[in-house]
C-alpha cells in the first residue's frame, strides 16, 4: 500500500465499487449496502481501523401503459411495462377477461404486440389483465399486475 501525506498509508476493503483503495477519500458506488473498513497505518507501523457503512435504497417504480395501438404504424404498438429497480428478465403474462393466459414472456423488450398464443390471431379490441414477476438485484421478488385496452 503507498505512503500518503504525513508518513500516512490507507487500506480500504472490500475494494468493490470503490474508486480507490488507498486513498483518504475513496469514492463508493456499491450496488447494496456495504460496510467499508478503512486502516490506517502510520510511518511507525501503529495501525488504527475504522468503518462506515454506506447504506444504499432501491426505488422500484413500474410504469405500465393502460392503452396501446397494435396496428403497425410504428407508434405504441407494442404494450411494454418499464421500471426501475427490476432485473431485465421478469416474467410478462396477459390474460383475456375470462383468465385465461395468452402471452406469455421473459424477455421484457419482446413486449406484448396484441396476439395471441405467438402471434398466430390477434387479441379483439378491449381490456385485458396483465401481471409482471420480477426480482431486484437482491433477489426479492416483486408482483405488478393491472389492465390494458387495446384500440384497433
Amino acid at each position: 500500500t503507498p505512503t500518503v501525506g504525513a508518513g500516512l498509508t490507507y487500506s480500504w476493503s472490500p475494494a468493490s465499487y470503490l474508486s480507490c483503495t488507498n486513498c483518504l477519500n475513496p469514492v463508493p458506488n456499491p450496488e447494496y449496502t456495504t460496510t467499508y473498513y478503512l486502516v490506517v497505518t502510520d510511518v511507525n507501523g501503529c495501525t488504527a481501523i475504522d468503518s462506515i457503512v454506506i447504506e444504499v435504497t432501491m426505488e422500484y417504480e413500474i410504469f405500465a401503459p393502460n392503452t396501446f395501438t397494435p396496428n403497425g404504424d410504428g407508434l405504441n404498438d407494442v404494450f411494454i411495462p418499464r421500471g426501475l429497480g427490476f432485473n431485465n428478465e421478469p416474467d410478462l403474462m396477459i390474460f383475456d377477461r375470462w383468465g385465461n393466459l395468452i402471452y406469455k414472456t421473459n424477455n421484457l423488450s419482446d413486449g406484448w404486440n396484441g396476439t395471441i398464443n405467438g402471434g398466430r390471431n390477434k387479441a379483439q379490441q378491449g381490456v385485458y389483465v396483465w401481471k409482471m414477476r420480477t426480482h431486484d438485484l437482491r433477489g426479492n421478488e416483486y408482483n405488478y399486475s393491472g389492465h390494458v385496452n387495446i384500440i384497433r
